[in-house]
């Protein structure tokens, strides 16, 4: 699905040239911060949010994994699972990228979005450990696709699209992801990721 919004699409076009960037250092990033993106906003609509707010977390997406391009290449494209100082040095891809979106009043939210889309609601994510409502709705959106996507096989297909119903989709609960997210929304595909995983 490809999300079409029509209120400011230069921002939109921004984030494709700014995303574009780190595709080029690492094109599995570049893909799913896509595929993520697009699985927010069909989820914003799933919830009710209203069009700026979809739009703000929907840009949010497609930037959410920006600070990866501040990570060394031996640590960011290493084929195996990471060691506990490399997985150190991962971590700090959030509060990366929330330092460059904060430099334009313009992204201050996307830049609050996007430092906290790996916190848990249960509090045990990171960087600062917030959970439940402490961390941004944006936040706790982006976290249900961004797992989705990273820990699916299906999914992660680039020509599959996510058929997203109040049913049988992106309902989350707790107990069946008690990493992050929030938890009135259920994502019934795959399991949660192990720390030193790609798509952290």
């Amino acid at each position: 699905m490809e999300c079409v919004l029509d209120n400011e699409p230069i921002y939109h076009e921004l984030a494709e040239c700014i995303a574009s960037a780190l595709d080029a250092k690492d094109p599995y990033t570049g893909n799913h911060s896509r595929r993520v993106s697009d699985m927010a906003c069909e989820l914003c609509g799933l919830l009710g949010l209203n069009e700026h707010d979809t739009e703000e977390i929907h840009l949010a997406a497609h930037l959410h994994d920006i600070g990866k391009i501040g990570i060394p290449d031996s640590v960011l494209l290493k084929p195996g699972r990471l060691d506990d100082e490399e997985w150190l040095i991962m971590k700090k891809h959030p509060q990366i990228g929330a330092d460059i979106l904060a430099k334009s009043p313009r992204f201050s939210r996307m830049s609050a979005i996007i430092l906290h889309h790996h916190e848990r609601f249960d509090g045990k994510g990171y960087p600062f450990g917030a959970k439940g409502e402490e961390i941004p709705l944006g936040s706790r959106i982006i976290a249900v696709c961004d797992s989705i996507h990273a820990n699916d096989p299906i999914v992660n297909h680039t020509q599959t699209r996510i058929a997203v119903n109040r049913q049988t989709t992106l309902r989350w609960n707790a107990k069946s992801h008690p990493f992050h997210g929030r938890p009135n929304l259920r994502a019934p595909f795959g399991k949660p990721q192990q720390e030193g995983q790609r798509g952290v």
